[in-house]
């Protein structure tokens, strides 16, 4: 096996070693005949001359893709990473840029287009972040974090961030401090909630005081979480007039805040709700039960009514209560969307319904997402280009973009196959 292309970020002989190593902790061994005299290293070069390994796999295990991630990905006719050469140049550009090698793989995964960069294209759109004022180390966590911003030009969303930012007062060290690549942002939702907060009242510096001080209400969720906080006590009664902005930097996770008032009517709802979650035995002032009575809709008679038709169709009362600890918005549907969807969820893709406990959220997708998913990937899956037991989390949680991309062009006549079945879908 060629292991010269290796060279660079990895030094030789201890990707050697891994490798051998990989191979024996799993199954190649059982493969190989040892010879009379016990020399299993002899054995094993002889074993790999007439069975050379796919390079491309330990390569994308390196960069922290797992085999589920990277199966669909592995080219039909190569076998050596030197027969990829932008593949290595662009890997090598970010290697050498800073970025985390096990990092990599997030960035093959949502922007896999980089890698097929020609020489110094990559190394461009990399400049073009330093010259907007950020520190080499700051680019590297923006990367992993929003792969996306390497496709096309420099967002304008995140340029807009940016000068927010400073207007604000925040300095880029803040920001470098406080983003993490293991997670990923919306900037232009960041961009906005600044500009919704000034508008109820926050002068730029009192903004970026509440910002420096609490980062969790620009970055958690990229700030959906405080957009939604701002929605629900617009929801229960309060008006722009009534969100004193002093107060703001109180509504953060554990800082404790006074409730704000609710009307008769919404103390009513809530209690509705609250009996029917304590008679599914929601602990009473639990994080579950709260967090199942921001999510739910409908009054009590109607949610139990949805509960009931999810037990009939198959799952027990207990099942039933342990999907809606993970995932309560699925009763934020009518009977009859509920019914639909399990009916063709079991009956027609032929799923076991004891899936459903361990992949809730599959009932609150739309019934037009789960059939061209899993269709698609049925035909992927009859067709051998694609994983037979991808998860079902995985299938449906992506965003369309990167389902395409992953699994739908793997084959050539992908496309033109979802395409169709899309038309088909939506038209009926």
């Amino acid at each position: 096996m060629d292991f010269s292309c290796l060279k660079g970020e990895w030094e030789l002989e201890e990707t050697k070693t891994e490798y051998v190593r990989e191979l024996m902790n799993k199954r190649l061994l059982k493969s190989v005949d040892v010879d009379d005299d016990g020399d299993v290293g002899r054995s094993l070069t002889r074993f790999l001359r007439y069975h050379p390994i796919n390079e491309f796999e330990p390569f994308f295990e390196s960069i922290g893709l797992r085999v589920s991630d990277y199966a669909s990905f592995l080219p039909r006719n190569l076998m050596f990473l030197n027969d990829d050469q932008l593949l290595l140049d662009n890997y090598y550009v970010l290697c050498n840029y800073g970025v985390p090698r096990n990092m990599i793989g997030k960035v093959y995964i949502e922007a896999m287009d980089v890698f097929r960069y020609g020489y110094g294209v990559l190394q461009l759109k990399l400049q073009c972040f330093k010259n907007l004022g950020l520190k080499q180390s700051l680019v590297v966590k923006i990367i992993t974090s929003s792969p996306y911003l390497l496709r096309g030009d420099v967002s304008h969303d995140f340029i807009e961030f940016l000068e927010k930012l400073k207007i604000v007062g925040i300095e880029y060290d803040w920001l470098e401090e406080h983003i993490s690549n293991e997670d990923s942002y919306n900037w232009k939702c960041m961009f906005e909630l600044m500009c919704l907060l000034g508008e109820f009242g926050l002068d730029a510096d009192k903004l970026g005081e509440v910002i420096r001080k609490h980062p969790d209400v620009l970055l958690e969720c990229s700030g959906r979480v405080t957009v939604r906080f701002v929605g629900f006590l617009l929801k229960f009664g309060s008006t722009l007039s009534d969100d004193d902005p002093f107060v703001l930097k109180n509504w953060i996770p554990g800082v404790r805040a006074d409730r704000p008032p609710e009307p008769n009517r919404v103390l009513k709802v809530r209690m509705m709700k609250t009996k029917f979650l304590l008679g599914l035995g929601f602990v009473e002032n639990s994080d579950e039960i709260e967090r199942a009575l921001k999510v739910f809709r409908g009054k009590g008679m109607e949610l139990q009514e949805r509960f009931d038709c999810l037990v009939k169709t198959g799952l027990s009362r207990e099942d039933v209560i342990t999907m809606l600890k993970v995932s309560p918005q699925i009763l934020n549907q009518s009977k009859d969307v509920i019914k639909t969807k399990i009916v063709f969820f079991v009956d027609h893709l032929g799923y076991p319904v004891s899936d459903l406990v361990t992949h809730p959220a599959i009932v609150s997708y739309t019934i037009q997402r789960v059939k061209l998913r899993l269709l698609t990937y049925k035909w992927l899956k009859d067709e051998g280009v694609v994983h037979p037991r991808l998860a079902l989390s995985t299938l449906l949680s992506c965003s369309e973009e990167i389902f395409v991309r992953s699994y739908v062009n793997a084959h050539p006549r992908g496309p033109e196959f979802w395409e169709r079945l899309k038309k088909k879908i939506y038209s009926d």
